[in-house]
């Protein structure tokens, strides 16, 4: 019974106590405030990839003789794409560069694993070091643990390590 009642149109009247044209025509919301200073920054941040591109394109679309020039160019030359696909030998620089990137995660990803195996594994001790209160443990101290110098000691270098 309930959901037909949600499914029945409603007059202009009905639904403005509800959220209507006043809280942007749905039921419960509510219209939001535009943060104007970072809209702006946006726009113009967006404007520092927008440009570039543009005169890139429109760089790689004029002849020779037009390049320098800021006008657009006089007549669109769209070989240009297909000339320097086939002196750069494009095929061969695109499979380098694949090449060198799967590398570069898969060496990142297996040295990253190791320094996580690391820090967790100190970060474990040093938790379970911090979190004993009893004195038959030498290192129950942030103070003696390996990473810092012994406030005991006056001599400068003066390491105390903790057994994990």
């Amino acid at each position: 019974m309930a959901q037909t009642a949600l499914m029945q149109p409603q007059t202009p009247a009905q639904s403005a106590g509800r959220g209507g044209r006043r809280h942007g025509g749905f039921p419960g919301s509510r219209l939001k405030r535009v943060n104007w200073w970072l809209t702006a920054t946006v726009a113009v941040l967006s404007l520092t990839i927008l440009v570039p591109l543009y005169f890139t394109v429109v760089t790689a679309l004029k002849t020779p003789a037009e390049a320098g020039t800021f006008s657009l160019p006089s007549s669109w030359q769209w070989h240009n794409f297909a000339d320097a696909w086939n002196k750069v030998n494009y095929p061969k620089a695109a499979l380098n560069s694949a090449i060198v990137t799967v590398c570069a995660v898969a060496l990142t990803l297996l040295t990253n694993t190791f320094v996580a195996y690391a820090v967790a594994r100190n970060m474990t001790s040093a938790s379970s070091a911090s979190s004993t209160t009893s004195s038959s443990r030498p290192c129950s101290s942030p103070s003696q643990w390996s990473c810092f110098p012994s406030p005991s000691s006056s001599a400068a270098g003066t390491w105390t390590t903790c057994p994990v």
